[in-house]
């Protein structure tokens, strides 16, 4: 899933589950709207493309079995109401994926074809659009640092651009004083004579394993702040 998929499929309160997970690559000048669905609508496991994609050819051999379960933030540091539950993902694409973006090219960010092992964990809120995804990665030796930088350079790369009818854009946040090791950046979409839809994207690093997450707006950056704080917490217990 694009990181363009993931502000989109989190902007309509609609959605269904499923839905909210699905990358949203559409042909050029199609409108990129989500498809309303309702609540009741059940989650697939597997079949149709849900954004839960295998690391695949491009990223070599990586293995959802190295990631330990603890790296994950807890569901309670995402606010109230959230829970996640045990369920095997598989491996995720690199988070920061952007391939609706005009200016993204893979090869400008190597990074993510160095990882060792991946997995991702989706948190529920019981509210329509309350659906967040985290996904921790371990790298191969000096790796988790060039995959940070990595990330800071697509949001750079890829700051406002058109999809379909909607305009999407990426700031970057101040994740604190000297945290080159943090990640904080404010996504939103507008759609014509429509509100903004806010969405966060968090991720941190701890020696060679990078946790990030992808959460509905929590209401001011400070609550994401706090959220950031929580998922250092938690891969420092870890390690």
């Amino acid at each position: 899933m694009t990181l363009s998929g993931r502000i989109v499929r989190m902007a309509a309160p609609a959605l269904v589950v499923g839905m909210l997970m699905t990358g949203c690559a559409t042909q050029p000048g199609t409108d990129a709207s989500p498809v309303p669905g309702t609540q009741s609508d059940p989650v697939a496991d597997g079949g149709a493309d849900d954004g839960l994609v295998d690391g695949g050819a491009d990223d070599g051999v990586v293995d959802d079995g190295l990631v330990d379960d603890g790296l994950f933030v807890a569901a309670e540091a995402l606010g109230p109401g959230w829970s996640h539950r045990p369920e095997r993902l598989g491996v995720p694409r690199w988070p920061w994926v952007q391939d609706d973006c005009p200016a993204y090219r893979d090869v400008d960010y190597p990074a993510h074809h160095h990882r060792l092992g991946a997995e991702q964990r989706r948190y529920y809120h019981p509210s329509s659009t309350g659906l967040a995804l985290g996904v921790v990665e371990v790298y191969e030796p000096t790796w988790a640092q060039h995959a940070m930088a990595d990330a800071r350079k697509v949001v750079q790369t890829c700051p406002t651009y058109r999809f379909g009818t909607a305009s999407i854009s990426f700031e970057l946040l101040d994740p604190g004083p000297d945290r080159p090791d943090r990640l904080l950046v404010r996504g939103r979409i507008e759609y014509p004579q429509s509100t903004t839809t806010v969405s966060y994207f968090l991720s941190v690093r701890r020696g060679e394993t990078v946790a990030t997450l992808s959460l509905p707006d929590p209401g001011s950056p400070t609550a994401a702040q706090q959220t950031l704080h929580q998922m250092a917490e938690a891969l420092t217990r870890t390690g």
